[in-house]
């Protein structure tokens, strides 16, 4: 079962950054002085003549944008990937299956052999039985 949730981030011109509709973008400044436009940045030509100069909010937004514009400055997206260990917990007997969770203390290993390991170092009791591969973006 996939869970997919966007949650949308302030923009933030420190980090990579690309136009919304993907072109590559540089920051060359971020205190321009004179009205609003603050950020400098250059951006790839779509034509392949090079790199254009453009102008910007401090929140990465085109001149005239009200939001959401191909050629507003957006965040690149860091993928990350974790593992999680799932155990099962004891009920009572009338249930027929005991309750899946995260288990105690929920914790995101590197890698798939850190959390196997963690897993089987726990106590019988608690239930560890599977571990999952969680992914997301930043």
């Amino acid at each position: 079962m996939a869970c997919s949730a966007t949650i949308p981030k302030p923009f933030d011109p420190a980090k990579p950054v690309q136009t919304r509709d993907g072109r590559r973008t540089r920051i060359i400044s971020t205190n321009r002085v004179g009205g609003s436009m603050s950020i400098v940045a250059l951006i790839d030509d779509m034509a392949g003549y090079g790199e254009a100069v453009a102008c910007f909010t401090a929140g990465g937004l085109s001149y005239g944008s009200k939001g959401n514009m191909p050629g507003d400055l957006v965040n690149i997206p860091t993928k990350r990937v974790g593992w999680l260990n799932l155990y099962r917990h004891p009920v009572k007997e009338r249930e027929p299956r005991p309750p899946m969770t995260a288990g105690p203390g929920i914790r995101l290993y590197e890698s798939r052999d850190q959390a196997i390991t963690a897993g089987y170092a726990r106590p019988p009791s608690e239930g560890y039985f599977a571990t999952i591969k969680v992914e997301w973006e930043d």
